[in-house]
């Protein structure tokens, strides 16, 4: 029976952080997209105004003037102003563990606002409808980084109101309970649900909670990729077209890894193998830009001598498939160089673990991979002289919006930072889901819209 009052999406996981402003990991992001409002909103690889009326870049790039709309309300049907979305803009900036604050760091006084030296930053509101950022040097890519939910506005009072085209009614074990924010007007409300309900569902990997009725849409993560060949034949199956990157991050031990290991770690895993095991599902990836369909080609290495004495590897993973299937493959390829690979496993969003590497599955902004490479620079793994190059590559990308044009640049930070073993990228991960026939596909995880169902729903 069709239920045009409550759609049920399933998730494998709830987010580990309950604020729009501090959400960081992919079920956080599906969750909250639909409470977001954000000033632009990327669609396909392009950004276009959402909350913004209009903007005017500055010729140098550094000084952004945004007029927002006048008809933006929260959810108890107050407006929103100006000075909402500079509110979210500082937290973010004062917030030390967001994934996201590194983005904001060009604007002018961050360091000393950040640190809480001063109450100054180059973030004003001359009037209640204009928002104007300054930065200490050029960034054409500003738009982009405020089409993330996590720049959302920030209520004055009251930081669990949201803006967007549904708000947080009740929140459970296994249950998020969305609702219409009826004040929202960006966006046609006929035939759209009245609620939303996300449902944790860890293991559905044939999708049984979908054929049997109990959800609409299924998770989009958890498929068996043995299955997902079989899934894409059904008319009732949508593929995701952005992808997810499974990688090796430094992590609590990193600089107790002997250059010899790394150097074994960078170079010697087979990801042909590796995508061998999930049916070509999963494809080999040698850089985050693999996920934007620009051309890589893998550097030839000549043979790999395995280590006199063996080295125990310690690494954290959390327990989603197919992580643990991965990290054993992986084990299996490095036993032939004598090291010694000891998992271990975190608790989804704990990341307890004191170990030397991580099992990361990562997700970034469709329409640039910039936060990969400025959250990897920053983390401060390369050498000074290291760094001053690749802060050159960076800025000209900073001052140059045409990604093509980039690539060459992306593909040098990518030298120095898979060199040092600051990410080691393996494979590239799809994403799909079953979905009934009458919800309306490309508003289910559209920035800024209800979710809609067809007008000529009793005929579907």
């Amino acid at each position: 029976m069709k239920n045009i009052n409550c759609l049920k999406i399933a998730v494998d996981a709830f987010p580990y952080k309950e604020s729009i402003h501090q959400i960081c990991d992919y079920s956080g992001e599906q969750i909250y997209k639909k409470q977001a409002l954000t000033l632009f909103k990327e669609q396909n690889r392009s950004i276009y105004n959402l909350a913004a009326k209009s903007y005017l870049l500055s010729n140098n790039y550094k000084n952004i003037e945004i007029e927002i709309k006048d008809n933006l309300y929260w959810q108890n049907g107050e407006q929103v102003f100006a000075e909402d979305f500079a509110r979210s803009i500082k937290f973010l900036c004062r917030d030390k563990g967001n994934r996201f604050r590194t983005l904001f760091s060009d604007v002018e006084n961050f360091k000393e606002y950040s640190i809480y030296i001063s109450n100054d930053i180059g973030i004003h509101c001359p009037d209640k409808y204009t928002l104007c950022i300054n930065l200490k040097y050029p960034n054409v890519y500003m738009r982009n980084n405020l089409s993330l939910i996590s720049t959302s506005p920030l209520h004055i009072s009251n930081s669990h109101l949201s803006a967007g085209p549904y708000f947080l009614s009740s929140l459970e074990e296994n249950k998020f309970l969305l609702k219409k924010n009826k004040h929202y007007s960006l966006d046609e409300v006929a035939n759209s649900f009245n609620e939303i309900e996300f449902i944790k569902i860890k293991e559905d990997k044939f999708a049984d909670n979908f054929q049997c009725g109990n959800i609409d849409v299924s998770c989009d993560t958890c498929l068996d990729y043995n299955y997902y060949k079989l899934a894409r034949n059904s008319i009732n199956f949508k593929e995701i077209s952005s992808k997810l990157i499974m990688l090796l991050s430094p992590w609590k031990k990193f600089k107790e890894i002997p250059e010899a290991v790394k150097y074994i770690i960078i170079n010697a895993i087979n990801r042909k193998e590796l995508s061998d095991r999930f049916d070509g599902i999963l494809k080999e990836s040698f850089s985050y830009l693999d996920l934007y369909d620009y051309s890589y080609k893998e550097k030839i290495i000549k043979k790999i001598e395995p280590l006199c004495e063996p080295f125990n590897l310690t690494i954290a993973y959390e327990d989603f498939y197919p992580n643990k299937e991965i990290v054993k493959l992986i084990a299996n390829q490095l036993k032939a160089y004598n090291i010694n690979l000891l998992p271990e496993v975190d608790e989804y969003g704990k990341w307890d673990s004191c170990t030397h590497l991580r099992f990361e599955i990562r997700w970034s902004m469709r329409s640039t991979p910039l936060l990969f490479y400025k959250s990897d620079l920053s983390r401060g793994f390369i050498t000074d002289q290291e760094f001053e190059e690749a802060r050159k590559y960076y800025s000209y990308i900073l001052q140059n919006n045409k990604e093509e044009e980039n690539v060459i640049f992306y593909k040098k930070l990518d030298q120095i930072l898979i060199r040092n073993a600051v990410y080691i990228p393996l494979l590239s991960m799809p994403s799909g889901y079953f979905i009934r026939p009458y919800i309306v596909n490309s508003s289910l995880f559209d920035q800024g819209t209800f979710i809609h169902y067809l007008n000529n729903i009793e005929s579907v």
